[in-house]
Parts: structure tokens; sequence; C-alpha cells
């Protein structure tokens, strides 16, 4: 007699379900937590040496450079990132997004140095600003690598791009002032080494999830840059609300006042980064529950946004507590005198985080267009109290000026999240 077949029917314990999708979050939280931390790290780490290897002046040129390069290539990357992972139905293949891509950041290449050249900078500020858009440049093509890893909740490979991009490009650009003095040395150096990291490991691990087919199909191009063109225009007014005071400051104070007030800024940045691995474990799963369950996704958008407000507070005590000692360890004694500009900084971290929280649940739903009048009655209004607060209180003015712009941004998303999350 022929043994019994096994039962093909046996009951799942579906209680256990979602502790396991909690886990899994958890852990993609975690890398990217980890990886986001160590990035910002060096990323903070690269101004803390050129500050103290090089000059005030060396720190100016290169955060003007990439406030000149940064908002035009991340306007011409289309938020293509962003669009990749929500596309979990995988409408678009890598191939094509990977050449639009390509397409688009050749184009702000050329963007870029209209933009350096428009704005009548000095001509190393103009030559930082085209480095940095090349530096972008791959960053775009890894971005598109980190999106297909996204969409199958691959976090592991984009937290180990994200910590050697870190790692390489502090360590180029610091042997590079040391041995020539020279901040464009430095830059080079960077721009190298996350050339071999797209080529020998972001491109390698996105091809084994996904096939790889550059196209020239312009059709499919069109089809996506179309789909991806409102997230385009808000994350470039998000990157040039965040820059806009750079510019105001180095028209009303001088291009030295920036070497100043960007390093300070970029605290709040490196801080940002925490929200940042938060939101982007949450896309993926925020964009499948507002299609499924709403009463998740709202709740979900609130605990994002809370986990934002109570990082921004942290950052706030923290500011209050060690900010004057800590802006002398970091950068040079000079630095301390502006130890306010770090405190009112971090109150505008609360509403910044918070802001992001529900941004990244407002994306999460595909709400692309509907935020594109937000950011950009944002940009005017930060640009409008930068115009008025930075020639009386100098860089608190340009602090302040951050600060009603993400007051402004947080209060219309959080109308558009509660409208489209009770729909």
């Amino acid at each position: 007699m022929s043994e019994p077949l096994p039962e093909l029917h046996t009951p799942i314990n579906h209680a256990h379900i979602p502790k396991l999708l909690d886990r899994r979050l958890l852990a993609n939280f975690s890398y990217l937590g980890v990886a986001n931390l160590f990035y910002a790290m060096s990323q903070w780490g690269m101004l803390v040496v050129t500050t103290k290897l090089g000059s005030v002046a060396m720190t100016a040129q290169l955060s003007l450079g990439l406030a000149v390069a940064v908002p035009v290539m991340i306007f011409m990357g289309a938020g293509l990132r962003t669009v990749i992972t929500a596309d979990v139905q995988q409408r678009f293949r890598f191939g094509e997004y990977f050449s639009a891509r390509l397409g688009l950041s050749l184009v702000g290449l050329l963007g870029v140095f209209l933009f350096g050249v428009l704005s009548r900078y000095s001509t190393p500020v103009l030559g930082t600003a085209v480095l940095v858009g090349v530096i972008k440049f791959i960053e775009g093509l890894q971005e598109i690598c980190w999106g297909v890893s996204q969409r199958h909740e691959q976090m592991r490979a984009v937290g180990i791009s994200r910590i050697l991009r870190g790692v390489t490009a502090l360590v180029g650009l610091a042997v590079g002032i040391f041995f020539t003095d020279q901040l464009w040395t430095g830059i080079y150096l960077w721009c190298l080494s996350w050339v071999a990291i797209l080529f020998l490991y972001d491109l390698p691990r996105a091809r084994k999830l996904e096939a790889l087919q550059l196209t020239l199909d312009w059709p499919k191009w069109k089809a996506i840059i179309w789909q991806a063109a409102p997230l385009a225009v808000v994350w470039g007014l998000i990157s040039l609300n965040d820059k806009a005071p750079q510019y105001l400051l180095s028209w009303f104070q001088g291009e030295e006042s920036v070497g100043y007030f960007a390093p300070i800024a970029y605290v709040l940045q490196g801080l940002g980064m925490g929200m940042s691995a938060a939101g982007e474990a949450m896309i993926p799963r925020l964009a499948r529950s507002y299609h499924a369950d709403r009463a998740r996704y709202l709740c979900s958008g609130l605990r994002l946004a809370g986990f934002g407000a109570l990082l921004g507070a942290a950052g706030l005590i923290f500011a209050i507590l060690f900010g004057k000692p800590v802006l002398v360890l970091l950068y040079r004694p000079e630095y301390a005198a502006y130890a306010p500009v770090l405190t009112v900084l971090m109150v505008v971290g609360i509403l910044r985080f918070a802001q992001a929280g529900i941004g990244t649940a407002v994306t999460a739903a595909g709400l692309f267009q509907a935020q594109v009048p937000v950011f950009g009655l944002t940009l005017l209004v930060t640009l409008l109290a930068g115009w008025l607060l930075i020639p009386l209180w100098g860089l608190l003015g340009a602090a302040s000026a951050i600060g009603a712009g993400f007051l402004i941004s947080l209060s219309l998303l959080l109308v558009l999240f509660f409208r489209h999350a009770k729909d």
C-alpha cells in the first residue's frame, strides 16, 4: 500500500504574519538607519575636513558649489528612485529607468554650468559646481540601482553602498586637500571612487534582481518622465528651499558667510538622514496600504511624522546642552559664536522632520502633482523671509527663514494627507 499523501491544506497562523512583516520592516530600517547615519557622518566629516585642513573660504567654495549643482541635478533626476520604488507592479523595467536617468542627468550637467554662469559666482565656485554636478550624475545612476533593491525590499545592498560612498568620499577629499591644499583635487578623488562603486558594486547587485538593458525607446522615456515630472519639480523646489538662504547670504553678506552657515546647518541635515532611513523603509508599505487599507495608511503616516518630531526634539535638547563645545570641536573656535544659530535650526528640525514624515506618506500615495504648489509656496515664503531677515539678523535670519518655509509646507501637507487618507 502506498504512503498516505501529506496534508496539503495545513492551517496557517495568520497572527504571525504582521509580526514577520514588522520584523522585516525593522531589519530594513536598521540597514538604512545605520548606513544613513554613517553616510551623514561622512558627509559632515567632509565639511569638518574642509574647514580644518583648508579654510572658511574653502568651505564656502564647496558649500556654494553644492548649492548650485544639487538643486539642478535633483530636478533633472526626476525623483526616479522614489518612482521605481513605488512601482511595485513593475510597469517599467530597470533598463528603462536607468536609460531615462542617464539622459536626464546629461542635460542636468549643462544646466549646472548655465546656473553657475548666470549666478555670477567666482571661478572657483563655478568649477566646484561643475565637478559636483559630475558626482551627482554618478549618484543618480546609483540611485536607480538602489531603487531596484528597495523595490525588492533588499535594503542591505543599499546600506552597504552608502557606507562605501561615505568612506571613499571622505577619504578622497581629505587626501586631496592634505597633500595638495586644493579642494578640486579632493573632489576628483571623490568622483573617481564613486565611479568605482557604481560599476563594481551597485550595478552588479541590481542586475542580480532585474535584468538591465539600455534602451532609446523615447515613448517609454516620455512616459517615465511624465509620471515623475511632478515629483521632480517637488524635489527641486525642496532642494532650492534648503539652499535659498545660502544664495541670499552670499548676496547680502558675502561668500564667506556661507562658510560659517553651511557647516552648522549640516548638523540638521545629518539628523535628517535618520528620518530619511525611516521614510525609505516605509515607502513600499505605505504605497500598498494606501491602496488596500486606508486606516493603516493613516496610522503609519502619523507615526512616521511623530518619529520625526521626536527626532527633532532630541536634536534641540542636544543643541541647548552641547551646541557651543561641539561647534568648537568640529570646526574652529570662531564657530562658537554661532551656537544660537544651531539652536534655532534644531527648533526648525522639529517642523522639518515631521513634515518629512507626512511628505513621505503623501509621496507613497502617488500624490505628486498636489505637492507642486505646496513646495512652490514654501520656496516663496523662505525667499521672502530670508530677504527680510538676513539683512537684519544675518545667519539667525537665514535659519529663521528656513523655519518659516517648513511651517507652511507642514501645514499644507497635513491638509493633503488627511484629505486623501479618508477618501
